[in-house]
């Protein structure tokens, strides 16, 4: 959870400072839940259905797919600034300047 807290910062201050290398710790970390909030999903979803509790497992399935299906495109929200700055682009015309403090 420390670790998690650190990488989260490292994002919020690379984000701000516009340094790619601070912010790829979070988006590897990220990719890497994401991946294994679905595959604990249709665990637990085939484990109900398996136990005979067909009503559990779809709503385990349905609510978690969804929640998964909302952590990844939060994923790529970030993923997509970290390209613009990756690639040097410029956000747009009402972006404040980076910080350089």
């Amino acid at each position: 959870m420390a670790m998690t807290v650190l990488i989260s910062v490292l994002l919020i201050v690379g984000a701000v400072k516009r340094n790619k290398y601070m912010m790829l710790p979070w988006v590897a970390l990220a990719i890497l839940l994401a991946v294994g909030l679905a595959v604990s999903v249709i665990y637990t979803a085939v484990s109900f259905y398996l136990h005979n509790d067909a009503l559990n497992g779809t709503i385990w399935l349905v609510f978690g797919l969804l929640s998964v299906a909302i952590y990844v495109y939060l994923w790529l929200v970030v993923f997509s600034f970290y390209q613009l700055v990756r690639e040097g682009g410029v956000i747009g015309g009402y972006a404040k300047p980076p910080y350089r403090g």
